[in-house]
């Protein structure tokens, strides 16, 4: 078992992106939408896509856990259920980075350490101050692998927890919502 690793205080743990891709066909799709501009369907046959960030306890201990890991999250994701016509998926998994807390949609989250409700709340400003300085000019940093997105973190007065709910409990989680 690999070390714990620590980002000045604080314990990070790996983060992974999960990418799924797909080809999704339905006949809800007009043909007089050719003259549309960066036409996204034709024949009506779509490609779309969709990722997420997980991050994980301990590190993988090889390639089956992580192609489970990526089934598991598409499965929850529910696409499935949401789209009809879902063909071919095509699921990718990749290493991120070690980091202390992980991005969900205007959340961030991590395990929850048993730490006070100053110690997380501290955590998460050294976190901030990390990455919001990318905050100002994002399109600078268009393509590049190492833009953290805040998705608003930035703003502190925007932060709502730590969170202790039953779900956040359940999972051995703290989220802060923004």
């Amino acid at each position: 078992m690999n070390d714990p690793v620590y980002i000045g205080p604080d314990r990070a743990f790996p983060i992974y992106r999960i990418y799924a891709t797909w080809q999704q066909w339905s006949d809800k799709f007009e043909d007089d939408w050719s003259d549309l501009p960066g036409r996204w369907a034709w024949s009506g046959c779509s490609s779309n896509s969709w990722s997420a960030y997980r991050m994980l306890r301990r590190d993988p201990q090889n390639a089956d856990e992580l192609e489970t890991l990526a089934r598991i999250v598409w499965r929850d994701a529910r696409f499935s259920d949401k789209y009809e016509g879902i063909t071919t998926i095509d699921l990718r998994i990749e290493f991120v980075r070690y980091e202390t807390w992980c991005l969900h949609w205007f959340n961030h989250w991590t395990w929850d350490l048993e730490q006070t409700d100053y110690e997380i709340l501290a955590s998460f400003e050294r976190y901030v101050q990390r990455y919001e300085y990318m905050q100002e000019f994002p399109s600078s940093y268009s393509g590049n692998r190492n833009y953290i997105c805040l998705m608003g973190a930035e703003d502190r007065f925007r932060w709502k927890g730590p969170c202790f709910c039953i779900h956040c409990n359940r999972m051995g989680k703290v989220s802060i919502d923004h």
